[in-house]
């Protein structure tokens, strides 16, 4: 009888990244420097915001911690978060290198929220170090193999998780590309006073029915004019209606879908 060996498994490319950097690297990256700090990155690419507020001087006025709580941030944050494959902002405690880590968008933000002179130094230096076509270094080499790798099987997610997604919205829209508030209540299992009155609750839609300007603004309802009325006087007065979008459809289903119990409005 012959013996039988088992089959080796070949590692995928990210595996094989992903392992040799760690034998390489301490887990981040530090190729970009701002006025001599080195601004490290972590796994996904985010920058080190504090390292960010070390070159811009350190001055407590200018603190990550300020900068997050300051107006605009979470608009700009919410803005993005549709349009990244990891989240824009992210703290890691501990480690060679914690801190606050951002997108490249919100690097540019800090920057600007700082001074106009530190804003153009950060661009200046982020187009410098964009204009690198190939990594120089083993460990460089292996961040480039590792975020290509990242990048192919995060597209395969979405690939596979846009499906419903497609047959959800092919389900519930009309042609306009938008649905009748009422329409889509049913379709996620609510009545629709009793959906309408929920919304209003959780001040999603005002007591006319109509949403707030905030989800009009993230794309999330369409306020269509219809034919005006007229009363007993001969006076016309305008009418509206609540068409929720196919954006909105998607939010509102993960908050109110059949099964969801608890949900937050942001």
């Amino acid at each position: 009888m012959h013996a039988t060996t088992a089959k080796a498994k070949v590692p995928t490319l990210k595996q094989a990244a992903l392992v040799h950097l760690n034998g390489v690297v301490s887990g981040d990256s530090s190729s970009i420097k701002i006025l001599n700090v080195a601004i490290h990155q972590d796994r996904q690419g985010r920058y080190c915001l504090n390292d960010l507020h070390r070159a811009a001087g350190g001055e407590d006025r200018h603190t990550p911690f300020r900068f997050t709580r300051s107006e605009g941030f979470q608009a700009l944050v919410s803005e993005l978060t549709p349009e990244l494959e990891f989240a824009p902002l992210e703290s890691m405690r501990g480690g060679t290198s914690p801190g606050t880590y951002v997108c490249k968008e919100l690097v540019y933000a800090y920057a600007m929220w700082i001074s106009p002179t530190f804003h153009l130094k950060v661009i200046r230096t982020f187009d410098a170090a964009a204009t690198i076509l190939a990594p120089t270094t083993l460990a460089g080499a292996l961040r480039l193999a590792l975020a290509q790798a990242e990048q192919i099987e995060a597209q395969a997610l979405r690939i596979a998780a846009d499906g419903p997604k497609v047959e959800f919205a092919e389900t519930i829209c009309n042609t306009a590309g938008v649905c009748k508030m009422g329409q889509f209540a049913k379709t996620i299992g609510w009545g629709p006073n009793r959906f309408i009155e929920r919304l209003r609750t959780d001040e999603v839609l005002m007591q006319n029915n109509l949403p707030f300007q905030k989800f009009i603004d993230r794309g999330y309802f369409r306020v269509i004019e219809k034919k005006p009325w007229t009363d007993s006087s001969g006076n016309e007065h305008p009418t509206f209606t609540t068409m929720v979008t196919g954006r909105g459809q998607e939010w509102l289903a993960k908050r109110y879908g059949r099964g969801r119990l608890e949900y937050e409005i942001s």
